[in-house]
């Protein structure tokens, strides 16, 4: 974690009234503008939070689920190499960016 996520975390470890850190962190807000900022800065750090938290790679049922189709249909393109993979010993994972790649060159299609 950086940034506002550190500040937090910090403060939280020495403070662990969630209120008092978010005023502490926030300050008073009393102008729209303050808000404002305060919100856009909220939002961006959920992001960034969330975007964190997402998945790298995904296993073949995830992928399935993912691509809504059968796992079979994973696996088949995992062999015949339409659907780039990592083997880590015995389990078949496939990278976050390799589904967008596939669901992209299927919209294109």
């Amino acid at each position: 974690m950086t940034g506002l996520a550190d500040v937090v975390m910090e403060m939280r470890r020495r403070e662990p009234n969630a209120e008092a850190v978010a005023r502490a962190v926030l300050g008073d807000l009393t102008t729209d503008e303050q808000k404002q900022a305060a919100y856009k800065a909220f939002v961006a750090f959920v992001q960034a939070t969330c975007e964190a938290l997402r998945p790298r790679a995904h296993s073949v049922v995830e992928t399935a689920a993912l691509l809504g189709v059968p796992d079979k249909t994973v696996y088949k393109m995992v062999e015949d190499g339409t659907l780039g993979h990592v083997r880590l010993g015995k389990h078949i994972r496939v990278p976050d960016a390799e589904v967008e790649r596939l669901l992209a060159a299927a919209v294109a299609a």
